[in-house]
């Protein structure tokens, strides 16, 4: 008989399972805190909102430590007096994202562990797991499923519709703040390379982000990188040719 593996899950209850547009409601702990911030994030997150005296919610917030490409929004609710957490390309549109992964495990459920061989819901869940390639393109819908092809499986989402740098003036843009800040960004490293390293490297974002502030105001956020750099320095005079430095330009 297979045995019984009980994949209900009664933690980590802050982390919406439902269509909702924020991903997380909860005071900055429950895995946002993780190896980071794990004393006072909750004043830390209202000072950024515009409490505690502040005199107005923040515009943007840089930051570093897990070194990955990510925007993330927040807004308090009052009616339940939690923090809500949202994500998307608020920005810009990236031409690719990270690769994401899937179980095809349903959530909150007791499945059969085939053979009669007992795992760990970790180990089964590692069994499962597929490396899903994320497609940003215009024809996604609300309810795309990782699907299967010959380059393997994919997933489309949908660009973000109205991003920061798409602001058509300077009111647009202001207006555009009033609703977005606080804006938490984080930015790949320059030098890191491990997720190059890998079997099927994950899109390169190690890079910098360039901030052009005008009328007192940000008006642009452009992600510029590494790529980006050595295909810029190629056009450069001097480029292009047979020197040692990076794309040809000599050191």
């Amino acid at each position: 008989m297979p045995d019984l593996l009980n994949l209900t899950k009664d933690e980590h209850l802050a982390w919406s399972r439902t269509n909702s547009t924020h991903f997380h409601e909860g005071m900055g702990n429950d895995m946002l805190d993780y190896s980071v911030m794990r004393e006072l994030q909750a004043d830390f997150i209202k000072l950024c909102i515009g409490g505690l005296n502040s005199p107005r919610p923040v515009d943007l917030v840089l930051s570093g430590h897990v070194h990955k490409n990510w925007e993330c929004k927040v807004k308090w609710n009052a009616a339940s007096g939690k923090f809500k957490f949202y994500t998307d390309f608020y920005t810009e549109n990236p031409a690719t994202y990270y690769h994401s992964v899937d179980t095809n495990i349903a959530a909150d459920q007791i499945v059969q562990v085939p053979n009669s061989q007992w795992v760990n819901a970790e180990t089964y869940r590692d069994q499962k797991r597929i490396t899903v390639k994320v497609q940003i393109t215009d024809t996604a819908t609300n309810t795309e499923i990782p699907v299967q092809g010959t380059a393997g499986w994919s997933i489309k989402t949908k660009p973000y519709a109205n991003t920061l740098n798409a602001q058509p003036n300077l009111a647009a843009t202001k207006a555009w703040w009033q609703n977005a800040r606080p804006l938490l960004v984080q930015t790949s490293s320059l030098g890191q390379i491990d997720s190059q390293r890998v079997p099927d490297p994950q899109p390169d974002f190690r890079g910098v982000r360039l901030i052009a502030v005008a009328g007192d105001t940000i008006q642009r956020v452009n992600y510029v990188t590494v790529p980006n750099m050595q295909a810029a320095l190629v056009t450069l005079p001097g480029g292009g040719g047979t020197g040692t430095g990076i794309g040809g330009v000599s050191k």
